[in-house]
């Protein structure tokens, strides 16, 4: 039973992946509103049911796109800040993991991000930033020096803040370095005082 199990998740999961990288493929020549379920299905040798039976519809695959490109970074952070020296170190590693992360993958990015008319990435991404800062501040302390504010409010603005400097890199190719963004984003966070 465990193996049927394991083989039917198996090919589910391969079924994501295809249909994922037909609609990256078809997001290059067209947007995502001119794109059909049935296209996707084609072009990824699966049936418009095998579709269905895995995103709702065409923004639920967009999501789904995004989070498997974010997956090894996510995996990455607790790595990543483990055995930071204070908060401030923690906080830069995240948002240069962040940054390195757009840089490497801009192309993929770009075709997601300017299809997100509904801006559905850009709330998941800021969900996701948020989630990261609030376990950070639960595993070191105060992230941001703001210990006299609320902890949700706090990190969701910075997370709010993130976000947008991602979004922006990835929309617009601002004309920043990695290195560039980075420190921005660092020294805006550092420049607010207790």
């Amino acid at each position: 039973m465990a193996t049927t199990n394991r083989k039917a998740d198996l090919r589910s999961k391969r079924s994501q992946k295809r249909l994922s990288s037909a609609l990256l493929v078809l997001l290059k020549e067209k947007e995502i509103e001119k794109i059909s379920v049935k296209e996707i299905a084609a072009l990824a040798e699966v049936s418009p049911l095998t579709f269905y039976n895995h995103f709702r519809n065409k923004l639920d695959l967009l999501d789904y796109c995004f989070y498997d490109h974010l997956q090894p970074i996510l995996s990455s952070l607790p790595s990543l800040i483990k055995g930071a020296s204070d908060a401030e170190e923690a906080l830069e590693r995240i948002v240069r993991a962040f940054v390195h992360f757009v840089f490497e993958n801009l192309d993929v990015l770009r075709n997601l991000v300017q299809n997100d008319s509904s801006r559905t990435i850009y709330w998941a991404m800021t969900k996701v930033d948020n989630a990261i800062f609030q376990d950070l501040r639960a595993k070191n302390g105060h992230l941001f020096r703001y210990a006299n504010l609320p902890d949700r409010v706090v990190d969701t603005f910075f997370a709010g803040g993130l976000t947008y400097l991602i979004y922006e890199l990835i929309r617009t190719e601002a004309g920043y370095t990695e290195e560039e963004a980075t420190a921005y984003f660092v020294r805006l966070v550092q420049a607010y005082p207790s």
